[in-house]
């Protein structure tokens, strides 16, 4: 599962940020990370989404937590404008469910190989966690999107 969230629910925003590649963010804070810290981090999580995208369409959705137009509109971008795409974006990545303490509890336990915790389990909740938060965003939206 993908444990940052780089605004893969949200159509409207990356229709934005890759109809005006040359506008950086506006409205985004000071990010969740220190700025050297996060461009690595968005150029990392975009190459992951962007391969995925490109090896399976039907999943990348699930597993990254993406609306389908997001997967449409990610297909599309070269891989060569993912430096100057993290750079733009960095303030946008957080942390996913940064306010779901007990999520972040159990996925610390597992870490440290606590033996009560249950990796499957913790990827259950996170799976019902991820298709929520997707269905909530559609119904935001009006649920349209694009095919292509």
């Amino acid at each position: 599962m993908l444990l940052v969230d780089m605004q893969f629910d949200q159509p409207l925003w990356w229709q934005q940020a890759l109809g005006r590649p040359e506008r950086q963010s506006r409205n985004a804070g000071n990010g969740a990370f220190p700025r050297q810290s996060g461009i690595e981090l968005v150029r990392a999580t975009m190459t992951l989404a962007w391969n995925a995208v490109q090896a399976d369409r039907t999943i990348a959705p699930v597993v990254l937590g993406m609306d389908a137009e997001v997967v449409n509109l990610i297909a599309t971008m070269p891989l060569t404008g993912l430096d100057r795409f993290a750079t733009r974006h960095f303030r946008r990545i957080r942390p996913r469910w940064a306010d779901r303490v007990e999520f972040w509890r159990e996925l610390l336990q597992v870490c440290e190989g606590d033996p009560s915790a249950s990796t499957r389990d913790l990827d259950l909740k996170a799976m019902r966690i991820l298709l929520a938060d997707l269905l909530r965003a559609r119904r935001r939206t009006g649920g349209h999107e694009k095919h292509g």
